[in-house]
């Protein structure tokens, strides 16, 4: 009874210790006088970038997550393999916040988690490992390549075009066209005052109130349904 006690005493702390993750936040601004484009790179964390008439600043808060570490060793990881930055040139403003892919083990590693703001007008581009993405009240063209995970677009001014793996995609009060390809996973599309274009390998797609064309491209399996379109409808399906 002694010995095992004292082992349930031993394999607690060790435990602990074990699933122990690090948590920092770090900030980046950049005067948006002269952008007009904000490009994200990513690979593993959640994005939010949400548009604001009333800033006149790119404002970026990052999450960063460091799983199974003391504090000295998450530094550590920091310090010698965070990218993160936030440049502007040329009308573009990039912004980068990743760890690189080979120092993640058997589907955990560290992350960086990225909540922008950036002025209403401006246009985003982003490309993404894998995580959820949403992106609000921004009235620029809106461009993603993502490789997994759930995306989230809602009131977005301009041209959308979405390149996804997999994951569940959203868009509500688009007004402009929408371009989606998509190997995997559920879609959903509402009040778009444009065209809707979806190639689609496999999951549901619900498509709603749309102003003008809908075209949908080889859905090879999942439920269709769609009504109140205002223009031509295509299927190939």
């Amino acid at each position: 009874m002694r010995i095992y006690l004292l082992l349930l005493l031993l394999v607690a702390p060790l435990a602990e210790a074990e699933w122990f993750t690090h948590e920092e936040t770090q900030g980046l601004s950049l005067d948006a006088q002269d952008i007009t484009t904000l490009k994200v790179v990513s690979r593993h964390g959640f994005i939010r970038i949400t548009g604001d008439d009333a800033v006149e600043k790119i404002t970026v808060t990052a999450t960063i997550k460091v799983p199974r570490s003391d504090e000295s060793k998450a530094q550590e990881v920091i310090a010698d393999a965070l990218t993160l930055s936030l440049v502007g040139e040329n009308g573009v403003a990039s912004l980068d916040g990743f760890f690189p892919d080979s120092i993640w083990r058997f589907g955990n590693g560290p992350s960086v988690s990225l909540t922008v703001r950036v002025p209403q007008h401006m246009n985003v581009s982003i490309d993404d490992g894998t995580g959820y993405i949403v992106i609000e009240d921004v009235h620029g063209d809106v461009s993603i390549r993502d490789g997994a995970g759930s995306i989230e677009l809602d009131n977005v001014g301009g041209l959308v075009n979405v390149e996804d793996s997999s994951g569940w995609i959203d868009a509500d009060s688009i007004r402009g066209d929408i371009h989606i390809k998509d190997r995997s996973g559920g879609i959903s599309v509402s009040r778009v005052t444009g065209s809707v274009s979806i190639d689609d390998g496999s999951g549901h797609i619900d498509v709603s109130d749309i102003s003008e064309d809908l075209i949908i491209i080889d859905n090879k399996s999942g439920r269709l349904q769609f009504s109140d379109i205002g223009g031509h409808i295509k299927t190939d399906t």
